[in-house]
């Protein structure tokens, strides 16, 4: 496997793009459901939905930088990380609203 020229622009670019992207979408995730609920506060769980969206962003954005920036995968291989990261992050929401769950249950 063979690593590309890395530039400082890029190294820039690929460090700062993923948060900025992903405040972007927890921001508009957050003035949807506002949105939705006519400007009234919105529930505890529409609030980790925005937050998982925007983990599963800034996860998608570092993934490709890493595979089709710095090590010149093929598509494929973002295609295949980002299925992977997604499955990583709605499992750990699933697990943690079952444990959340089963907190309360207990209580």
């Amino acid at each position: 496997m063979q690593i590309g020229t890395i530039d400082s622009v890029d190294v820039i670019f690929w460090f700062f793009f993923p948060p900025i992207g992903a405040l972007v979408i927890y921001g508009c995730a957050y003035g949807a459901a506002r949105t939705v609920t006519g400007g009234r506060p919105i529930s505890a769980s529409a609030k980790r939905i925005a937050l998982y969206a925007a983990m599963i962003g800034l996860g998608i954005g570092y993934l490709e930088a890493i595979t089709l920036v710095i090590f010149k995968l093929p598509d494929m291989a973002l295609w295949a990380g980002g299925l992977l990261w997604v499955a990583l992050v709605v499992g750990f929401a699933i697990w943690r609203g079952r444990k959340s769950k089963e907190t309360v249950d207990t209580n």
